[in-house]
This record gives C-alpha cells, structure tokens and sequence, in this order.
C-alpha cells in the first residue's frame, strides 16, 4: 500500500493535479488526470490474460483515478485520494475471491469505484449546502 498507493497519488492527485487545475477547468482535470492514470496501466502486472481483460484492467484502473481524482478535486487534499487507492488496495488484500471470471471481477470493481467517485461527490456536495457547525463554547 505504501509503497504503491502513496508515491502514486503524489504523482498523479498532487503534482500532475496540481499543474493542470492551474490551466485547465475542473471537468478536464478529472479526465486527463483518471484516463492517463487508467492507460498507463497497460503495461501494469495483473491477472489479465486475454486482450480484453487487460482493457478491462485499463478501465478499472481509470475508475479507481477517477475515484481518487475526485476525492483529491472534492477535499482539497492529496490524503484523501491516497485513503481511496490505499482502502481500494486493502479491500482486494482482504477480499477473497476466486480467478475464475476476472474480466466480470474488472467490471465489477469498475463499477463499485464508479459509485465510490459519486458517492465522495455528493457527500461533499452536500457539505457544501450546509451552514458550518458552530464550535461548542469552552467553559
């Protein structure tokens, strides 16, 4: 996790973030940002064998950029993106699974990191809409 998750997302959700949100709109970070992340990941070791499990693998590895490129644009901190793709990581380590269909696991896991990205969006969306609580006094 550490050796992977961290020096990734200081790479991708903090400098390359950083660089281009100071050229580009919001919606075009997200983009380049999570689909360069994703292509990369061609040459990536994983379990694909077939062509279209190694798209498959591309396009998972996009959803986990996007999850974590909005948790990055959502909170303003490369933490929280490094908390997605460390927790991402954690949960195939805890998961047990069998490689029967990994392009259905590929799919699934897209879709699951998909979710993840909209659900960090409107939990931040909602916070946004809210008035700040006020601190409780100290006695």
């Amino acid at each position: 996790m550490l050796n992977q998750a961290f020096p990734e997302e200081l790479v991708w959700r903090g400098h390359v973030y950083d660089t281009l949100s100071a050229r580009l709109s919001p919606r075009a970070v997200v983009i380049i940002v999570s689909g360069v992340f994703g292509a990369l990941h061609i040459v990536s070791q994983s379990g694909a064998d077939t062509l279209i499990e190694k798209l498959l693998y591309v396009v998972m590895a996009t959803a986990l950029g996007f999850a974590c490129t909005v948790a990055r644009m959502r909170s303003g901190a490369v933490w929280m993106a490094v908390g997605v793709h460390g927790g991402f990581h954690i949960g195939l380590r805890l998961t047990p699974t069998q490689a029967t269909n990994y392009g259905v696991q590929l799919v699934l896991m897209a879709g699951a990191l998909t979710l993840a990205a909209w659900v960090i969006d409107m939990v931040y969306r909602a916070r946004a809409g809210r008035e700040p609580v006020a601190a409780p006094e100290r006695v």
